[in-house]
């Protein structure tokens, strides 16, 4: 989804209506937060993880094994949830 599709979509529904993620192990939970991040298509295999993951994990894996790789990255944005485990 692109960012012009997710807002043709929200114009046709109520601005009132809240905004949920998923919760971890089940529920859910408010967004809480928005960020622009590099992510890098198709890295992840193993159906347990997303199928896409942060340019900045790959680098920082690549370099733990010690191997230098060119990875296409698109910019995007996740919207999600980030507890705070200070108001538990």
């Amino acid at each position: 989804m692109t960012v012009k599709e997710l807002i043709e979509y929200l114009q046709t529904i109520d601005p009132e209506l809240r905004v949920f993620v998923k919760g971890y192990e089940a529920g859910f939970n408010d967004v809480n937060t928005i960020n622009h991040e590099e992510m890098v298509l198709n890295v992840n295999g193993v159906w347990w993880y997303g199928k896409h993951d942060l340019l900045r994990n790959i680098e920082k894996k690549d370099k733990i094994l010690d191997k230098e790789s060119n990875h296409n990255s698109v910019k995007g944005i996740i919207i999600g949830y980030e507890e705070d485990f200070s108001t538990r």
